[in-house]
């Protein structure tokens, strides 16, 4: 499984990147045989009012084709990415029990 990550002008200290993309692997290694690649984007926002805004985009890209996009916003780095990658597995858990035959 391929883990990319990705920051846009998110300040942090030089060990985020590492600390994210092991985050992935911990949270989707039980679906390692339905995902091929994990992308994680983070991206700090600039808004009107301006503040501490973040988004973060979780990207799986499926080995049998397909792939599954979630977006988060917040303030929070790591619980942006947390929420997002278990929301993903969530997605990618219940595309795979559809296609399981019943008993």
């Amino acid at each position: 499984m391929k883990i990319e990550v990705r920051n846009r002008n998110v300040p942090g200290d030089r060990h985020t990147p590492d600390r994210i993309r092991e985050k992935a692997r911990r949270v989707v290694s039980r679906l390692a045989d339905e995902v091929a690649a994990v992308m994680v984007k983070v991206e700090a926002l600039a808004g009107r009012t301006g503040g501490d805004s973040r988004e973060a985009l979780v990207l799986l890209q499926l080995r049998r084709g397909g792939q599954v996009i979630v977006r988060k916003r917040g303030e929070n780095v790591m619980d942006l990415v947390h929420n997002a990658l278990r929301q993903a597995r969530y997605a990618v858990a219940r595309r795979a029990s559809r296609r399981r035959p019943r008993p």
